[in-house]
């Protein structure tokens, strides 16, 4: 348990106990707590009048003793595994129990501490004379108000108590003899030298040298008990070392360990992680693995090659394992007991294996990624691909040159081209869905089910690029320069009554398509790739695409069908015709889309590279059995250029 400094409630005087032992004889005295920069740091003075309070008085000029506190615990939060939080300036990795508001009841000198870097220093004895009108009530010192206001004012201690007072004279080498002695000469007119009061750079000066010489000991020490925690581990017990110095082990401490260890290692059986199923091939979490994606569809040669044949032909012994059979098993992988009767607690163990939830996770992860490759999307035939860094809505240049090349006579020199920045924009966003493996989902063995819904998770995301294209498209937004994407000015905007699908009107787009110029009034030079048209026009579209001549109308014969030789790739799209899906939408109108490797008309946006969504799994709420699966993806579709596009509106 950590415990928050920023919600623990203090009150002026808190008693000092020995070891946390609530008797009259473990009493040491009383103390003053301060909170300060993520510390608590505690002031006062050790009253010797018992054997206990002796004791550690002695041994407190040869050994260092270590503070631990005893406080009312008013509020608590459990905090995950995989969930940290920085609590008094410091980070910590869960699981533990954060203590948010506590009230401070006592503080004790113990020998070893939770905390490894709580610390007691007892800096001097309060010697006592005779003739000193001071008295020792009940373990607590009481100095006469004379000498309290002489010491205060002398040393600019404020209104404190006097277990403060006694814990800056210890601090300082003075005691009370000596203020009394230096009270009394200054009431006779002896003049004492005053130490010169500090400029505040001078007191920036020396806490910025505390601090720093705190800090590089504080360093040299971590470093020394990092060093001796290795060696005391040495290669038998490697890996153990980062778990020792990460709990704040001493050197001491880990070495006592490892002795321990030793002893016991001849009894602790050697533990590989596999299994054995039916005197078959050792099976273990990759196998394990390999058989939920060859059972749930994951393309056996994409499997082969991420596992190994070895882990396959394991795998493939268990195809078809329950989720039931698949907790059970990473119980076993993992030394957990289990009841023989399926229920709560063999959920409660195998979620809490490291197994089940990393297998689960990565055959999810795997069964999206195959479904959003495997979902057709019409978007990424006619747009380009951008890299962004954040969600900051970006900036994205295009360059064309002013003027032509130019003629290199013999000696001379290369002109520089003039160049002219052309803006658009992109953004991207975060879509989102999350899907909870139940309680229930474990007793009804409904595995098939978490993949299913786990491919639905890839195809949703592929789907969404395609529904962020179309309603950008149908929308007509209005670009950089002030106008609509597609309109007059544009030139890339035909309407009239002779706009439907046909091969004349395939004839106008195309001539309207090249005539657009760049900024310099150059012709872009780049032809036509993609007709793209609604759903309902796509028989239409592929026979004037692929029909070599032409019936009807006022000729005798066939007539040849020019447009056929245009090389045009049919797109056809529902999202263009259904209103239910954009109010914007027409089953007249297409469009004339050249190859976005030449020409940026529209551009998909992703995160610093990541086309795909990504899948994680956590555990649920302590207040719910299960664990949780939540796809994302960032993306953005934003038109770029308006050549390179042409829009026929089809029928009024």
């Amino acid at each position: 348990m950590v415990v928050d400094l920023a919600g623990m409630e203090i009150t002026s005087q808190t008693p000092l106990l020995m070891n946390h032992e609530n008797e009259p004889e473990a009493k040491l005295g009383d103390v003053s707590a301060t909170i300060n920069g993520g510390q608590i740091l505690i002031s006062g003075g050790i009253a010797p009048d018992t054997p206990e309070a002796k004791h550690i008085v002695e041994m407190g000029k040869k050994f260092s003793w270590q503070l631990s506190i005893g406080a009312e615990i008013m509020a608590v939060e459990e905090i995950n595994p995989e969930d940290a939080r920085t609590i008094n300036g410091r980070e910590f990795q869960g699981p533990f129990l954060h203590i948010k508001k506590s009230r401070l009841r006592e503080v004790s000198v113990v020998a070893v501490g939770a905390d490894p870097e709580t610390s007691l220093q007892i800096a001097a004895c309060l010697k006592i004379s005779p003739t000193q009108k001071t008295t020792i009530n009940k373990g607590v010192f009481h100095m006469e108000k004379n000498l309290r206001e002489f010491i205060q004012a002398k040393y600019n201690l404020g209104n404190c108590d006097d277990a403060a007072i006694l814990a800056h004279l210890a601090k300082i080498g003075s005691t009370v003899e000596d203020e009394t002695a230096s009270m009394k000469a200054k009431n006779t007119n002896k003049p004492e030298p005053a130490a010169p009061a500090m400029t505040e750079a001078q007191i920036q000066a020396a806490a910025e040298k505390a601090a720093q010489n705190m800090i590089e000991a504080r360093a040299k020490a971590e470093a020394e008990r990092v060093a001796d925690i290795k060696a005391a581990c040495g290669t038998e017990f490697a890996e153990s070392a980062e778990e020792f110095i990460s709990l704040g082990y001493s050197a001491e401490d880990t070495k006592k360990i490892v002795a321990a260890l030793k002893k016991q290692a001849k009894a602790i059986p050697a533990a590989s992680g596999n299994i054995i199923i039916k005197n078959g091939p050792a099976v273990n979490a990759k196998s394990l693995e390999t058989a939920l994606a060859l059972t749930y569809g994951i393309d056996e040669a994409s499997v082969v090659r991420d596992y190994g044949e070895q882990n396959v032909e394991a795998g493939s012994h268990l195809r078809g394992i329950t989720l039931k059979g698949l907790a059970e098993l990473c119980c076993r992988m993992e030394n957990r007991s289990t009841p023989v009767v399926f229920g709560d607690e063999t959920i409660r163990a195998a979620l809490s294996t490291a197994s089940l939830p990393g297998i689960l996770g990565n055959v999810a992860n795997k069964r999206a990624l195959q479904s959003f490759a495997a979902q057709p999307i019409i978007a990424t035939r006619l747009c380009s691909w951008g890299d962004l860094n954040d969600f900051k809505e970006s900036d994205r240049f295009r360059l064309s040159t002013l003027g032509s090349m130019e003629e290199v006579t013999e000696g001379g020199e290369i002109k520089h081209a003039t160049l002219a920045e052309e803006k658009a924009t992109n953004q991207l966003k975060t879509y989102g869905k999350m899907l909870t493996v139940s309680r229930q989902m474990f007793y009804n063995d409904d595995l098939g089910l978490l993949m299913k819904l786990s491919g639905d998770f890839g195809r949703m995301a592929a789907v969404l690029i395609d529904e962020l294209f179309f309603h950008r498209l149908l929308a007509n937004p209005t670009m950089e320069d002030g106008k609509a994407l597609f309109c007059a000015d544009h030139g890339n905007y035909i309407t009239g009554t002779a706009g439907a699908l046909s091969a004349s009107a395939i004839k106008s787009a195309r001539a309207k398509f090249l005539k657009q110029t760049d900024k310099n009034g150059k012709p872009i030079n780049v032809l036509p790739k993609f007709l793209l048209c609604p759903s309902g026009l796509d028989a239409t579209a592929q026979e004037l695409l692929s029909s070599l001549n032409l019936t009807g109308g006022s000729t005798a014969g066939p007539a040849l069908n020019i447009v056929s030789r245009f090389g045009l790739e049919t797109v056809s799209a529902p999202f263009l015709e259904i209103s239910s899906f954009d109010t914007n939408a027409s089953a007249t109108g297409w469009y004339l889309f050249g190859d976005p490797n030449q020409v940026d008309t529209f551009e998909i946006g992703c995160l610093q590279g990541k086309r795909t969504p990504t899948i994680e799994h956590a555990n649920t709420d302590f207040n719910t059995l299960g664990m949780q699966f939540r796809t994302y993806f960032d993306v953005g579709v934003r038109e770029q250029e308006h050549r390179g596009i042409v829009f026929n509106k089809g029928v009024d």
